[in-house]
Protein backbone atom coordinates (compact mmCIF):
# COMPACT_ATOMS: atom_id res chain seq x y z
CA UNK A 1 0.00 0.00 0.00
CA UNK A 2 0.83 3.35 -0.35
CA UNK A 3 2.36 5.40 2.51
CA UNK A 4 -0.13 8.04 4.00
CA UNK A 5 1.87 10.92 2.13
CA UNK A 6 1.46 9.94 -1.03
CA UNK A 7 -2.17 10.45 -1.07
CA UNK A 8 -3.71 11.73 -4.28
CA UNK A 9 -7.11 13.01 -2.29
CA UNK A 10 -7.62 14.14 1.54
CA UNK A 11 -11.45 14.05 2.84
CA UNK A 12 -11.87 16.49 5.34
CA UNK A 13 -15.14 15.30 7.72
CA UNK A 14 -16.08 18.06 10.01
CA UNK A 15 -17.81 16.24 13.05
CA UNK A 16 -19.17 17.85 16.14
CA UNK A 17 -21.14 14.83 18.07
CA UNK A 18 -22.48 13.37 15.38
CA UNK A 19 -21.21 10.00 16.21
CA UNK A 20 -24.67 8.90 14.97
CA UNK A 21 -23.76 10.31 11.49
CA UNK A 22 -20.81 9.28 10.90
CA UNK A 23 -20.72 5.58 9.97
CA UNK A 24 -23.09 6.44 7.04
CA UNK A 25 -20.20 9.09 5.41
CA UNK A 26 -17.51 6.83 6.30
CA UNK A 27 -19.21 3.72 4.46
CA UNK A 28 -19.61 5.59 1.21
CA UNK A 29 -15.73 6.89 1.12
CA UNK A 30 -14.21 3.66 1.99
CA UNK A 31 -14.37 1.72 -1.30
CA UNK A 32 -11.52 -1.01 -1.96
CA UNK A 33 -11.09 0.60 -5.19
CA UNK A 34 -9.39 3.95 -3.97
CA UNK A 35 -8.62 2.82 -0.52
CA UNK A 36 -4.84 3.67 -1.24
CA UNK A 37 -5.55 6.85 -3.41
CA UNK A 38 -7.43 8.78 -0.73
CA UNK A 39 -6.90 9.84 3.23
CA UNK A 40 -9.66 10.55 5.14
CA UNK A 41 -9.48 13.19 7.88
CA UNK A 42 -11.68 13.25 10.51
CA UNK A 43 -11.72 16.60 12.75
CA UNK A 44 -13.15 15.58 15.94
CA UNK A 45 -14.72 19.74 17.04
CA UNK A 46 -14.47 19.06 20.55
CA UNK A 47 -17.48 16.41 20.80
CA UNK A 48 -19.06 15.66 23.92
CA UNK A 49 -20.40 12.75 22.54
CA UNK A 50 -18.97 9.07 21.64
CA UNK A 51 -17.39 9.42 18.65
CA UNK A 52 -14.08 8.09 19.71
CA UNK A 53 -14.93 4.92 20.62
CA UNK A 54 -17.41 5.00 17.17
CA UNK A 55 -13.85 5.77 15.03
CA UNK A 56 -11.59 3.59 16.74
CA UNK A 57 -12.92 0.39 14.47
CA UNK A 58 -12.60 2.43 11.55
CA UNK A 59 -8.91 3.66 12.40
CA UNK A 60 -7.69 -0.07 13.24
CA UNK A 61 -9.26 -1.57 10.18
CA UNK A 62 -8.36 1.12 7.89
CA UNK A 63 -4.37 2.36 9.22
CA UNK A 64 -3.52 3.49 5.97
CA UNK A 65 -6.79 5.46 5.57
CA UNK A 66 -8.02 6.87 8.65
CA UNK A 67 -6.85 9.60 10.73
CA UNK A 68 -8.79 10.56 13.96
CA UNK A 69 -7.91 14.44 14.99
CA UNK A 70 -9.27 15.62 18.55
CA UNK A 71 -8.93 19.26 19.38
CA UNK A 72 -10.85 21.95 21.21
CA UNK A 73 -14.21 23.64 19.68
CA UNK A 74 -13.37 26.22 17.59
CA UNK A 75 -16.37 25.53 14.77
CA UNK A 76 -16.59 24.58 11.18
CA UNK A 77 -14.30 27.11 9.83
CA UNK A 78 -11.14 25.85 12.26
CA UNK A 79 -12.59 22.17 10.70
CA UNK A 80 -11.36 23.23 7.78
CA UNK A 81 -8.41 25.07 8.35
CA UNK A 82 -7.26 22.33 10.50
CA UNK A 83 -7.68 20.07 7.86
CA UNK A 84 -5.84 22.01 4.97
CA UNK A 85 -3.11 22.15 7.56
CA UNK A 86 -2.85 18.09 7.87
CA UNK A 87 -3.63 17.06 4.54
CA UNK A 88 -1.32 14.77 2.64
CA UNK A 89 -3.37 15.02 -0.55
CA UNK A 90 -2.72 16.36 -3.00
CA UNK A 91 -6.46 17.32 -3.28
CA UNK A 92 -8.60 18.01 -1.04
CA UNK A 93 -12.33 17.94 -0.45
CA UNK A 94 -14.16 18.63 2.68
CA UNK A 95 -17.56 16.69 3.70
CA UNK A 96 -20.00 17.30 6.55
CA UNK A 97 -20.21 14.16 8.91
CA UNK A 98 -23.83 14.11 8.36
CA UNK A 99 -23.68 13.68 4.00
CA UNK A 100 -22.34 11.34 1.91
CA UNK A 101 -20.76 10.60 -1.88
CA UNK A 102 -22.08 9.33 -4.54
CA UNK A 103 -20.05 6.16 -5.26
CA UNK A 104 -19.64 6.28 -9.13
CA UNK A 105 -19.32 10.00 -9.06
CA UNK A 106 -16.61 9.79 -6.60
CA UNK A 107 -14.79 7.16 -8.39
CA UNK A 108 -14.55 9.74 -11.37
CA UNK A 109 -13.40 12.36 -9.60
CA UNK A 110 -10.33 10.31 -8.25
CA UNK A 111 -9.50 9.33 -11.97
CA UNK A 112 -9.80 12.27 -13.07
CA UNK A 113 -7.19 13.83 -10.38
CA UNK A 114 -5.47 11.37 -11.67
CA UNK A 115 -4.73 12.22 -14.97
CA UNK A 116 -5.44 16.17 -15.24
CA UNK A 117 -3.13 18.39 -13.08
CA UNK A 118 -5.68 21.27 -12.06
CA UNK A 119 -6.28 23.67 -9.32
CA UNK A 120 -9.96 23.09 -8.89
CA UNK A 121 -12.42 19.82 -9.52
CA UNK A 122 -15.47 21.22 -10.08
CA UNK A 123 -18.89 18.47 -10.01
CA UNK A 124 -22.50 18.24 -9.30
CA UNK A 125 -23.99 17.11 -6.58
CA UNK A 126 -27.61 15.85 -4.97
CA UNK A 127 -29.70 17.64 -2.62
CA UNK A 128 -31.46 14.65 -0.58
CA UNK A 129 -34.10 15.63 1.51
CA UNK A 130 -33.87 13.36 4.56
CA UNK A 131 -37.43 12.99 5.45
CA UNK A 132 -39.10 12.56 1.51
CA UNK A 133 -35.61 11.00 -0.13
CA UNK A 134 -36.16 13.16 -3.15
CA UNK A 135 -33.29 14.24 -4.56
CA UNK A 136 -32.25 17.48 -6.70
CA UNK A 137 -29.41 17.64 -9.32
CA UNK A 138 -27.67 20.67 -8.35
CA UNK A 139 -25.07 22.14 -11.17
CA UNK A 140 -21.76 24.41 -11.04
CA UNK A 141 -22.99 26.72 -13.95
CA UNK A 142 -25.59 29.18 -14.36
CA UNK A 143 -28.57 28.31 -15.25
CA UNK A 144 -28.11 24.95 -12.39
CA UNK A 145 -26.02 23.30 -15.37
CA UNK A 146 -23.47 20.74 -15.55
CA UNK A 147 -20.49 20.81 -18.74
CA UNK A 148 -21.98 19.29 -21.99
CA UNK A 149 -18.42 17.42 -21.72
CA UNK A 150 -16.08 16.37 -18.95
CA UNK A 151 -12.51 19.18 -19.85
CA UNK A 152 -10.26 21.46 -18.77
CA UNK A 153 -10.68 25.01 -18.63
CA UNK A 154 -10.16 28.47 -16.59
CA UNK A 155 -12.01 30.42 -14.60
CA UNK A 156 -10.97 33.30 -17.44
CA UNK A 157 -13.61 31.44 -19.40
CA UNK A 158 -16.49 30.39 -17.31
CA UNK A 159 -16.43 33.12 -14.46
CA UNK A 160 -19.47 34.38 -15.82
CA UNK A 161 -21.21 31.03 -15.56
CA UNK A 162 -19.73 29.81 -12.38
CA UNK A 163 -21.85 28.81 -9.51
CA UNK A 164 -19.37 28.31 -6.80
CA UNK A 165 -21.28 25.92 -3.71
CA UNK A 166 -18.75 24.27 -1.50
CA UNK A 167 -20.43 20.77 -2.22
CA UNK A 168 -18.92 21.04 -5.89
CA UNK A 169 -15.58 22.12 -4.96
CA UNK A 170 -12.41 20.21 -4.79
CA UNK A 171 -9.32 22.24 -4.30
CA UNK A 172 -5.44 21.45 -4.92
CA UNK A 173 -3.84 21.55 -1.47
CA UNK A 174 -1.41 23.84 -1.84
CA UNK A 175 -3.95 26.23 -3.57
CA UNK A 176 -5.58 26.40 0.02
CA UNK A 177 -1.66 26.56 1.67
CA UNK A 178 -0.20 29.11 -0.52
CA UNK A 179 -3.19 31.65 0.61
CA UNK A 180 -3.07 34.57 2.77
CA UNK A 181 -6.36 34.07 3.98
CA UNK A 182 -7.94 31.54 6.75
CA UNK A 183 -11.48 30.98 7.30
CA UNK A 184 -13.09 32.67 10.13
CA UNK A 185 -13.54 30.33 13.33
CA UNK A 186 -16.09 29.94 16.32
CA UNK A 187 -18.49 30.48 13.19
CA UNK A 188 -21.36 29.06 11.05
CA UNK A 189 -21.56 30.02 7.41
CA UNK A 190 -18.02 29.86 6.48
CA UNK A 191 -18.81 27.70 3.60
CA UNK A 192 -18.99 30.87 1.30
CA UNK A 193 -15.62 32.14 2.54
CA UNK A 194 -14.19 28.27 1.57
CA UNK A 195 -15.78 28.74 -1.90
CA UNK A 196 -14.34 32.40 -2.54
CA UNK A 197 -11.34 32.80 -0.89
CA UNK A 198 -9.62 30.22 -2.81
CA UNK A 199 -11.24 30.07 -5.88
CA UNK A 200 -10.65 33.28 -7.64
CA UNK A 201 -6.81 32.39 -7.52
CA UNK A 202 -7.44 29.52 -9.59
CA UNK A 203 -5.91 28.84 -13.37
CA UNK A 204 -6.90 25.24 -14.30
CA UNK A 205 -9.95 23.89 -13.62
CA UNK A 206 -11.38 20.88 -14.48
CA UNK A 207 -15.15 20.19 -15.14
CA UNK A 208 -16.87 16.64 -14.43
CA UNK A 209 -20.22 15.48 -15.05
CA UNK A 210 -20.80 12.48 -12.59
CA UNK A 211 -22.49 14.26 -9.06
CA UNK A 212 -20.02 13.43 -6.17
CA UNK A 213 -21.54 14.24 -3.18
CA UNK A 214 -24.93 13.90 -1.15
CA UNK A 215 -25.68 17.30 0.48
CA UNK A 216 -28.45 16.23 3.23
CA UNK A 217 -31.21 18.98 3.90
CA UNK A 218 -34.60 18.63 6.35
CA UNK A 219 -33.01 18.84 9.39
CA UNK A 220 -34.09 21.20 12.25
CA UNK A 221 -30.44 20.99 13.33
CA UNK A 222 -28.82 22.32 10.70
CA UNK A 223 -27.50 25.53 10.45
CA UNK A 224 -29.44 26.65 7.59
CA UNK A 225 -32.63 25.69 8.60
CA UNK A 226 -34.28 29.54 8.83
CA UNK A 227 -35.01 29.43 12.48
CA UNK A 228 -31.15 28.98 12.99
CA UNK A 229 -30.39 31.46 10.60
CA UNK A 230 -32.18 34.70 12.77
CA UNK A 231 -31.10 32.94 15.91
CA UNK A 232 -27.48 33.15 14.57
CA UNK A 233 -27.49 36.17 12.48
CA UNK A 234 -24.24 37.70 13.96
CA UNK A 235 -22.03 35.10 12.82
CA UNK A 236 -23.64 34.95 9.17
CA UNK A 237 -23.15 38.94 9.72
CA UNK A 238 -19.74 38.40 10.55
CA UNK A 239 -19.16 36.17 7.69
CA UNK A 240 -20.09 39.07 5.24
CA UNK A 241 -18.02 41.50 6.76
CA UNK A 242 -15.19 39.43 6.09
CA UNK A 243 -16.15 39.39 2.50
CA UNK A 244 -16.44 42.10 2.02
CA UNK A 245 -13.21 43.20 3.59
CA UNK A 246 -11.87 40.69 1.61
CA UNK A 247 -13.02 42.16 -1.80
CA UNK A 248 -12.24 45.68 -1.09
CA UNK A 249 -8.65 44.31 -0.26
CA UNK A 250 -8.06 42.34 -3.65
CA UNK A 251 -10.42 44.42 -6.25
CA UNK A 252 -6.96 46.99 -6.30
CA UNK A 253 -5.01 44.23 -7.25
CA UNK A 254 -6.54 42.00 -9.91
CA UNK A 255 -7.42 41.50 -13.11
CA UNK A 256 -11.18 42.11 -14.53
CA UNK A 257 -12.11 39.23 -14.78
CA UNK A 258 -11.30 37.82 -11.10
CA UNK A 259 -13.24 41.54 -9.97
CA UNK A 260 -16.35 40.55 -11.85
CA UNK A 261 -15.91 36.96 -10.40
CA UNK A 262 -15.90 37.97 -6.59
CA UNK A 263 -18.93 40.75 -7.36
CA UNK A 264 -21.07 38.22 -8.73
CA UNK A 265 -20.62 35.45 -5.85
CA UNK A 266 -20.03 38.09 -3.34
CA UNK A 267 -23.55 40.03 -4.24
CA UNK A 268 -25.57 36.74 -4.85
CA UNK A 269 -23.86 34.33 -2.22
CA UNK A 270 -23.58 36.47 0.91
CA UNK A 271 -24.79 39.59 0.48
CA UNK A 272 -28.51 39.11 -1.00
CA UNK A 273 -28.82 36.41 1.60
CA UNK A 274 -27.64 39.03 4.50
CA UNK A 275 -30.64 41.14 3.20
CA UNK A 276 -33.12 38.60 3.00
CA UNK A 277 -32.14 37.58 6.53
CA UNK A 278 -32.89 40.65 7.99
CA UNK A 279 -35.63 40.85 6.09
CA UNK A 280 -37.14 37.75 7.41
CA UNK A 281 -37.13 39.08 11.15
CA UNK A 282 -40.09 38.30 12.46
CA UNK A 283 -40.20 41.89 14.42
CA UNK A 284 -41.35 44.59 11.48
CA UNK A 285 -39.30 47.31 13.62
CA UNK A 286 -36.49 44.92 14.60
CA UNK A 287 -36.39 43.87 10.81
CA UNK A 288 -36.21 47.79 9.89
CA UNK A 289 -33.23 48.98 12.30
CA UNK A 290 -31.01 45.90 11.55
CA UNK A 291 -31.58 45.87 7.83
CA UNK A 292 -31.20 50.16 7.55
CA UNK A 293 -27.47 49.35 10.08
CA UNK A 294 -26.57 46.95 7.62
CA UNK A 295 -27.62 48.64 4.32
CA UNK A 296 -25.81 52.19 5.36
CA UNK A 297 -22.65 49.80 6.18
CA UNK A 298 -22.35 48.05 3.02
CA UNK A 299 -23.13 52.01 1.35
CA UNK A 300 -19.88 53.29 3.32
CA UNK A 301 -17.61 50.35 3.39
CA UNK A 302 -18.11 48.92 -0.18
CA UNK A 303 -19.61 51.41 -2.67
CA UNK A 304 -19.42 48.79 -5.60
CA UNK A 305 -21.07 46.03 -3.75
CA UNK A 306 -24.15 47.94 -2.45
CA UNK A 307 -24.59 48.74 -6.00
CA UNK A 308 -23.76 45.50 -7.73
CA UNK A 309 -25.97 43.64 -4.82
CA UNK A 310 -29.57 44.74 -6.66
CA UNK A 311 -28.30 44.94 -9.88
CA UNK A 312 -26.90 40.95 -9.72
CA UNK A 313 -29.89 39.60 -8.09
CA UNK A 314 -33.18 39.62 -9.31
CA UNK A 315 -35.18 37.45 -6.58
CA UNK A 316 -38.19 39.18 -5.37
CA UNK A 317 -36.41 40.48 -2.07
CA UNK A 318 -33.59 42.16 -3.51
CA UNK A 319 -36.13 43.74 -6.01
CA UNK A 320 -38.00 44.87 -3.06
CA UNK A 321 -35.10 46.33 -1.58
CA UNK A 322 -33.98 48.25 -4.59
CA UNK A 323 -37.59 49.92 -4.15
CA UNK A 324 -37.21 50.52 -0.71
CA UNK A 325 -33.77 52.38 -1.12
CA UNK A 326 -35.42 54.92 -3.78
CA UNK A 327 -38.06 55.19 -0.78
CA UNK A 328 -35.38 56.11 1.71
CA UNK A 329 -37.03 52.85 3.39
CA UNK A 330 -40.22 54.85 4.25
CA UNK A 331 -43.14 52.47 4.70
CA UNK A 332 -40.85 49.83 5.35
CA UNK A 333 -43.04 48.57 8.39
CA UNK A 334 -45.67 48.83 6.55
CA UNK A 335 -44.84 46.51 4.15
CA UNK A 336 -43.11 44.43 6.25
CA UNK A 337 -46.63 43.64 7.93
CA UNK A 338 -48.26 43.45 5.07
CA UNK A 339 -45.75 40.58 3.39
CA UNK A 340 -45.01 39.30 6.77
CA UNK A 341 -45.53 35.55 5.56
CA UNK A 342 -44.10 35.52 2.62
CA UNK A 343 -40.83 37.60 4.05
CA UNK A 344 -40.38 35.44 7.28
CA UNK A 345 -40.85 31.39 6.13
CA UNK A 346 -38.27 31.20 3.85
CA UNK A 347 -35.19 32.88 2.96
Amino acid sequence: MKSMNKKILTIGIATYNAAKDIPNCLNSLLIDEVLDDIEILVVNDGSTDNIKEVMQPYIEKYTNTIRLINKENGGHGSTINTTIDQANGTYMKMVDADDTVDKMGFLSLIAQLKKNEVDVAMSPYYRVNINTHEKQLMGYLEPNRVATKEHVTTLAKIYKDLLVAMHSITYKTSLLRNNQYRIDEHCFYVDVEYSIYYLFGAKRIFLLRQPVYNYMIGSAEQSVNIDNMRARRDQHLKVTKSLIEFYEKERKNIVPYQESFLENNISNMILAGEYKLLMSLKSAKESEIELLHFDKYLKQKSPILYKKVVILNTSKKIRLLKLMRKLNFHGYKIVHRIFKKSLTEHL
